[in-house]
């Protein structure tokens, strides 16, 4: 069975997370386009902003599909931990940076975002081909079910 997770994980980045990604992608390339049209001209100036947040969103699938592999493994509480520890960090360095100018808040917000979800899947990636393996890793000793 723990064979059968790894498998169904890696089945799943590739049908969910690349064909979101993409999508991501698409959106945020568009934002100049779609920004001014969607909330009038005046917004225009914003538009790099809203293509930033959609590229933060970019790992976001990846992370999804890693902890959803994770909680069936009976992980559920790494998972959450992990999600409560990205929200503070998140928020923490909008909130850092926020005095600087909201563009720099953003910036900060986007960059803590994307550098915890890559980081949280590759944990994650790592914890799932440990417990197809059979091993039981270190990390998850005093964070499983």
């Amino acid at each position: 069975q723990p064979m059968e997770l790894r498998r169904r994980y890696e089945t799943s980045l590739g049908r969910t997370a690349l064909p979101v990604s993409i999508i991501i992608a698409a959106q945020a390339a568009m934002a100049t386009l779609y920004v001014p049209i969607l909330f009038s001209q005046r917004w225009s100036h914003v538009s790099m902003l809203v293509a930033l947040l959609c590229l933060s969103a970019l790992a976001k699938p990846l992370a999804d599909v890693s902890g959803q592999m994770l909680r069936a493994a009976g992980h559920q509480r790494f998972d959450f931990v992990a999600s409560i520890g990205t929200m503070v960090a998140c928020l923490g360095a909008f909130a850092l940076a926020l005095p600087m100018g909201l563009t720099t808040g953003i910036i900060a917000l986007a960059m803590t975002t994307v550098a915890l979800q890559l980081m949280y899947a590759a944990v994650a990636h790592k914890l799932i081909a440990d417990l197809s393996e059979g091993t039981q890793p270190t990390v998850l000793a005093g964070a499983s079910r």
